[in-house]
């Protein structure tokens, strides 16, 4: 009896220990499988960084270039205004000098009326030849 007890206890207590060791072996398969999706999920995550990385790597190469271009264009854009203020002051300077002409010719033109006016009053008078000033002819 007693050894059918110990036999029945040990059997219990292989048993057991078969039990506990398959279901250490399904955990085991469950963290194995838990593990293997978790490994892909970071390998997944780890492609999307990469990914975005490059992305801004790109983002940056073309802000970098259109921020080129952009300066490339003002430099241009300050030339031009340059060269125009340059032109403007030109033909400020032109218009003024035409100006200070049109004054003179205008001068030129009043005197000129006047000295013909006195001369066809000197004409009317009918004074000699003499007496008029010298360098200047009648019409």
């Amino acid at each position: 009896f007693l050894c059918q007890r110990l036999k029945t206890d040990k059997d219990a207590a292989l048993q057991a220990r078969k039990t506990a060791i398959t279901e250490s072996h399904e955990e085991i398969t469950k963290l194995q499988s838990i593990a293997a999706r978790d490994a892909e999920k970071r390998m997944a995550l780890e492609e999307t960084v990469i990914e975005l990385q490059q992305a801004v790597a790109n983002v940056d190469d073309k802000i970098t270039d259109a921020t080129q271009h952009l300066q490339q264009q003002l430099q241009t854009l300050q030339a031009l205004v340059t060269e125009k203020d340059i032109t403007i002051a030109e033909l400020r300077g032109q218009l003024e000098q035409a100006n200070d002409e049109a004054v003179d010719l205008q001068k030129d033109f009043e005197l000129h009326s006047l000295s013909s006016g006195i001369l066809e009053q000197i004409r009317c008078l009918k004074l000699p030849q003499a007496h008029i000033v010298k360098g200047v002819r009648p019409p």
